[in-house]
Order: C-alpha cells, then sequence, then structure tokens
C-alpha cells in the first residue's frame, strides 16, 4: 500500500510541475484572447536605407503564462522573425534586398497555446541615403517673356521619377510662386496661363510620386507692355480708310483705338438719324479726331436702336460692347465681380492698366497709368448735354451698348488723378468716346 500511495504522489507532483509549465485548463472554461500592441516603431516614422528599424512588441494573455505565446513579425507579408520570449523584439535590417524605399507595413501577430490570436500593424517609410527616393521635377515654359496678351504654356513631362512612369507621376502649379498653389495635383503634364500685371514672375511646379516623395523646381517669366502684336486672329482692321490695331485682353479682342468714322457735324447740332453716320471731333477740329478718336452720341453710335451688344457704327464683326463684356474686361485686369457690379470708382488699379502712360494726351500726374493691358486709352474728353466740348487730357469717356433707362446709358470713365474705373448711368446726348470688340465665335 505505501508503495502505490508513493507512486500516486510521485505522479500527482509531476503533473502540477507540468501544468504549471504548460498550462493545463477544464475545456469548458472560456479562453481569454491574447492582445498585441507594437511599442515601437510609430506610425509614419521614417528611416534611411540601411538604418536598423527596432521592433518592439508589448504581448499579453491573462489566463496563459507568457512564454507560451508566439509572436511573430512580417514586413509587407513576408515573416521575419519568428519570437518565443518575452521581451519580443526584433532588429530590422533595413539593407535587406526585401526592404526597398517607399512605404511598408509591419505587422505583429501572436498567438497562444489555446488558438487565441491578435495582431497590430504600422506603417513605416524607408528613404534613400542619396535622394534617390524623390521625383525630378523639370518643366518647359514657353515662352519666357511677353505681354499681358500672351499665355504662357507649360510642360512638365520632362519630369521623372525612380517609382513611377512620368504618365502616373503627378505634378501641380503656382503660378506666381506666392506659397499658394493655383492648380491641384494631377496627372496631366501641361497647362497655360496668363498674367494680369507686368512685372517677373516665378512659376513654381510640385511633382509628386506614388510613394508620397515630392520635388519641386521654378524657372522665371518676364511680362511687360511691349511685345503686343495685336490678337492671335487679326491683328489690324482696315475701316472706312483708317486702320486700327487690335490688342487682346483674356480672350476678348479689342480695337486699340478709339473708334473715327463717319462726317465731322459742328458740335453745336446733335446727331440725326439721317442714314449717315455723324461725328463730333472736338471742339471741331479734325486733328483731334485723327489723335483722340471722334465722339458719338449714345443713338448715333447704336444706329438708334437698343439692342445689347449690336455691331452700330463697327465695322463688320465686331460690336459696341455691352456693360457685362466691360466688367469682363475690368475683372481680367483684377477687380472681383463685387467690385465690378458697383457704381461710381471701383477696383484699385485696373484705371492705369487702361491709361497710356506719361504726359502726352493726358494732364499730369496721370496718376497710376501703366497701360499694363495695352488698351491704350487717351484723355479724349467727350461733348456734354449742354453741347460744349470738355475735359480733353483729364478724362476718357467710353459707351458701352447697354441701356439704362429710356434716356440713360451705361458707361466708363477714366480720370487723370485716379486710379480705378469709374461706372454710371449717363445721358445719352452726351458723346463719348467708341471702341469695338471682336464678336466671339
Amino acid at each position: 500500500m505505501g508503495k502505490i500511495f508513493f507512486k500516486t504522489a510521485i505522479g500527482i507532483a509531476f503533473l502540477l510541475i507540468y501544468c504549471f509549465n504548460s498550462g493545463c485548463y477544464d475545456p469548458d472554461t472560456k479562453n481569454s484572447q491574447p492582445v498585441c500592441t507594437i511599442t515601437n516603431p510609430n506610425e509614419g516614422d521614417e528611416y534611411i536605407k540601411g538604418q536598423q528599424v527596432n521592433i518592439a512588441v508589448n504581448a499579453d494573455d491573462e489566463d496563459i503564462p507568457l512564454d507560451t505565446l508566439t509572436v511573430q513579425i512580417y514586413v509587407d507579408d513576408i515573416n521575419f522573425a519568428t519570437l518565443r520570449e518575452s521581451p519580443y523584439s526584433y532588429k530590422l535590417n533595413t539593407s535587406d534586398d526585401e526592404i526597398d524605399t517607399g512605404m511598408h507595413m509591419i505587422r505583429a501577430v501572436v498567438t497562444d497555446s489555446r488558438d487565441g490570436r491578435d495582431e497590430d500593424s504600422v506603417n513605416i517609410r524607408i528613404i534613400s541615403n542619396n535622394g534617390e527616393q524623390s521625383p525630378n521635377a523639370d518643366f518647359i515654359v514657353d515662352p519666357k517673356s511677353g505681354s499681358l496678351s500672351t499665355v504662357f504654356s507649360v510642360d512638365a513631362s520632362v519630369s521623372s521619377d525612380p517609382f513611377d512612369t512620368i504618365t502616373n507621376l503627378q505634378v501641380r502649379w503656382d503660378w506666381e510662386t506666392d506659397g499658394e498653389w493655383d492648380t491641384d495635383f494631377a496627372v496631366t503634364k501641361t497647362a497655360t496661363h496668363q498674367y494680369i500685371d507686368v512685372g517677373t514672375y516665378e512659376i513654381s511646379l510640385k511633382a509628386r510620386n506614388s510613394q508620397g516623395f515630392t520635388d519641386t523646381t521654378s524657372q522665371s517669366v518676364t511680362v511687360t507692355t511691349s511685345g503686343n502684336t495685336g490678337c492671335k486672329d487679326v491683328t489690324e482692321v482696315e475701316y472706312q480708310g483708317k486702320t486700327y490695331q487690335t490688342v487682346e485682353i483674356g480672350n476678348q479682342c479689342w480695337l486699340k483705338q478709339n473708334l473715327d468714322v463717319g462726317v465731322m457735324i459742328n458740335g453745336s447740332k446733335d446727331q440725326e438719324d439721317n442714314g449717315t453716320i455723324e461725328k463730333y471731333c472736338y471742339e471741331n477740329n479734325t486733328d483731334n479726331c485723327d489723335t483722340y478718336g471722334a465722339l458719338y452720341q449714345w443713338d448715333e453710335m447704336m444706329k438708334y436702336t437698343e439692342e445689347n451688344g449690336i455691331q452700330g457704327i463697327c465695322p463688320d464683326g465686331w460690336h459696341i460692347p455691352t456693360d457685362t463684356e466691360w466688367k469682363a474686361l475690368e475683372m481680367r485686369l483684377g477687380m472681383t465681380q463685387a467690385q465690378a457690379d458697383q457704381k461710381e470708382f471701383r477696383g484699385d488699379d485696373e484705371g492705369g492698366k487702361l491709361k497710356e502712360e506719361g504726359g502726352d494726351h493726358w494732364k499730369v500726374p496721370n496718376k497710376g497709368a501703366t497701360n499694363a493691358s495695352g488698351f491704350t486709352a487717351l484723355g479724349a474728353g467727350n461733348r456734354n448735354t449742354t453741347k460744349d466740348f470738355t475735359n480733353q487730357l483729364k478724362n476718357a469717356y467710353f459707351w458701352t451698348s447697354t441701356v439704362y433707362d429710356n434716356a440713360r446709358a451705361w458707361h466708363r470713365n477714366l480720370y487723370y488723378d485716379n486710379t480705378g474705373v469709374y461706372r454710371f448711368e449717363y445721358h445719352r446726348n452726351n458723346a463719348f468716346s467708341v471702341r469695338c470688340l471682336k464678336d466671339s465665335n
């Protein structure tokens, strides 16, 4: 009997030791799942190619001894290590051929002896130690200089990238390098831009590859008032014995000179609907028509209709600009829609961009005049409702074809001592200058 008791005690002792080391559990007892947390590296950490990554994992289980847990380390689903002892750590050598530059997911999977499982993951970026992970941003700009009518074209298809084909490389543009990107990232490599002010500008290009790496470069272009050779499809217009140059501003094509067509009548008479185009020359002097263009009452200019945007006395293919078309011109030069819709003086320097520089055809100081648009407005003056000629060198008045009411119409006025553009409704019996606008195709 004693021998049997001794053998039984020995067996129980061995069983207790085994259960202590390996775990003996009632199969009806619910298994708590293990918990896995990667404590290093952190999400988004960057490492230089060849640098060691210390991977540390915290694994725990409420009802199974830690030394019965197994932790497996994966990099992009490739198993790099199997760890069975705490602390669970692994030193990843990024020089490995399987670790390229770019984004990689590190994943840790913990399992227990009862098939419990948990995992955690972080993403890290491996960068080259010589910058080869970034694209090479480059572009062609044509032309390198021009005027406000010049459309500058850029092409970033000469860029390159170690990861992506040029087709997949994304680019965006900043036309003034002012820190605010003017376009969103896109795979289209070409773009165009037209400036509203003279000056030298830096065009910036940022290229981005599929790995998220970027590169930026810039080139300068010069915008001047000179070099404006007219609209792209018509540089000059012959009309009733006179030649008019053209100027392209945004998507509009304007005559560059005030219209001078018809038979001069004395300023003491009103123009009449008699089948003949009648005009005024300031102070009844034809030299003034040669220099500043003629002056017309609104109804004469419109050929006695009220149709908005009508040809009127303009050449075929051209028309009297509407109030809206004048607003489009002003906004092209920098005015906001809200400013353009206001009455009286509006904007900042848009009037200066329309006025000829200097004092040949304007009274000093001719404030803010740059003629940056090439419009070349002259201080032609007007003939008022009391039949007097006034304001030569001080003002440039322009009719629109837009009616305000049965006695008035919208007009524009530039002043020698103001940089804005004046918008108001004036009586149609006033005689102002006329600029013709080319019909849109």
